[in-house]
């Protein structure tokens, strides 16, 4: 969805003009208007291929051109003809991986919630069914090639942004982390120096854990305020990762130390310990 460039209009004058707080909502309208016409253009190809493999083979040259079909001779038999513009040229080799993409990437849409990075990771097939429609028609079967041409700017609108902020941009130290009644997991990190100018409220933050996984970036709105040292998220387990993350949380605190209270029910307390030891109370 090309965030950092969406976050970037947000801050001119185009933002009296576009929708950019519904950017979610129309990118996934465009989307299914994509598997839309995407269905239909399939639909169209096979009624196409069907009358090709039907066809004599002097009006397939003419329509074709002798110079984008294979040099030896059409096969009669119509299976083979299917196979051989299926399996055989670019817009249909292309084609095929093009629906294989959508057939993997769609349906985990409706699964996002609960199994955020199936969705995601999936969700970057799309991208490569973009890079794959660039050279769909380059083998210019039906006409010259025009895809490269208007897929070119908003790939690179999107791909660049993309490649800038996949370095983490700080690493901060966590303050405290907690698990809250009700299951919400309160977390407060050390805030970055060069975050006290930009900060505002209602702002979201990407949260990556290492100890968790090194690729993985999950938004979350900050729920601290900018004029604070520090910044703060309340996290609801609602998928996955999160899921993972207070159990991270929990487990953290299980294995931190004993309860202050129990000790007191005994005269005498003895620690012992072995390999790395046992954690020190304040």
């Amino acid at each position: 969805m090309a965030r950092s460039f969406m976050t970037y209009l947000r801050q001119t004058q185009a933002r009296h003009y576009f929708p950019f707080d519904h950017v979610v909502s129309i990118h996934m309208i465009l989307g299914a208007a994509i598997l839309f016409w995407a269905c239909l253009h399939v639909g169209g190809h096979i009624c196409d291929v069907h009358r090709l493999a039907l066809a004599d083979e002097e009006d397939i040259y003419v329509l074709f051109g002798e110079e984008n079909l294979p040099k030896n001779p059409l096969p009669e038999d119509p299976g083979a003809r299917w196979s051989m513009v299926l399996f055989q040229t670019r817009a249909g080799v292309t084609g095929i991986f093009m629906v294989l993409c959508i057939l993997v990437a769609y349906p985990l849409i409706y699964v996002r919630r609960s199994y955020f990075n199936a969705f995601w990771t999936s969700h970057h097939l799309l991208l490569l069914m973009l890079l794959a429609l660039c050279v769909h028609g380059t083998g210019n079967l039906l006409e010259h090639y025009q895809s490269v041409f208007w897929l070119t700017i908003p790939l690179g609108v999107y791909l660049i942004p993309r490649i800038w902020r996949e370095p983490p941009a700080s690493k901060t130290g966590v303050i405290g982390a907690n698990v809250k009644p009700g299951g919400a997991l309160w977390l407060r990190l050390e805030k970055p120096e060069s975050w006290n100018s930009r900060v505002h409220a209602g702002m979201y933050a990407v949260i990556n854990v290492p100890a968790m996984s090194l690729y993985e970036w999950h938004p979350f709105t900050l729920t601290s305020s900018p004029s604070e040292p520090f910044i703060e998220f309340h996290i609801r387990n609602a998928g996955d990762w999160t899921n993972k993350l207070h159990k991270h949380v929990q487990m953290l605190h299980d294995a931190s130390c004993s309860r202050h209270s129990s000790d007191a029910d005994y005269r005498l307390v003895m620690a012992s310990t072995t390999g790395n030891g046992i954690a020190g109370k304040k």
